[in-house]
């Protein structure tokens, strides 16, 4: 919890108006754990979503 206080102080401390790379990186990494806690999986939806394509053009029905 103390991790996502730095990470939002460092979008007010000084310089304003600039945000340092260790900032933007610590968010991106932020995010990509939170993404898989939820589990976000682009590849299985792009898969499910291939078959499920191929199976409709093949006159299948889904399952």
């Amino acid at each position: 919890m103390s991790g996502m206080v730095l990470l939002i102080m460092g979008f007010w401390v000084p310089p304003v108006g600039e945000i340092h790379n260790s900032v933007l990186i610590a968010y991106g990494e932020v995010c990509t754990f939170a993404g898989g806690l939820f589990g976000i999986d682009y590849t299985y939806k792009y898969k499910k979503h291939k078959n499920t394509i191929n199976n409709n053009s093949n006159g299948q029905t889904n399952p």
